[in-house]
């Protein structure tokens, strides 16, 4: 899977939930056309990460939105946002990989964050909905 870190996942999550709003697919043809008009000239690198981070299903010359498009809530793009401003922060398949800069500082973090591993000082969440 694709590692990206979350702006970009925010980028690409907003414009995939963009096309699938109102349409269960769209051809891979007119996706790369509104991605070049919205997102950048590189469609195929693009869809291949969104094809990579599970944003998207490609089959048939169609493309559908994928399991992860709706895994990450605005609760949880807000507590990405917040943490990024005081530490590094990895977003790997279902995990959200976090380092802090000073591992002395008090850190609020969503409730439905379960923390997994928690060494070296690098926190591993997974996320329960």
């Amino acid at each position: 899977m694709k590692r990206v870190n979350s702006r970009q996942y925010k980028i690409l999550v907003g414009f995939c939930k963009k096309i699938f709003k109102d349409r269960e697919y769209i051809s891979q043809r007119n996706f790369g056309l509104l991605m070049q008009q919205e997102l950048t000239q590189m469609t195929c690198r693009y869809r291949r990460n969104m094809l990579s981070l599970q944003l998207i299903k490609e089959k048939n010359y169609l493309i559908t939105p994928g399991p992860m498009l709706t895994h990450f809530k605005l609760q949880d793009y807000q507590a990405i946002t917040r943490l990024q401003k005081t530490g590094k922060l990895w977003i790997i398949e279902k995990k959200i990989k976090y380092q802090p800069n000073n591992p002395n500082t008090e850190i609020q973090f969503p409730e439905h964050w379960n923390i997994e591993s928690k060494c070296r000082g690098v926190l591993i969440f997974t996320i329960k909905h």
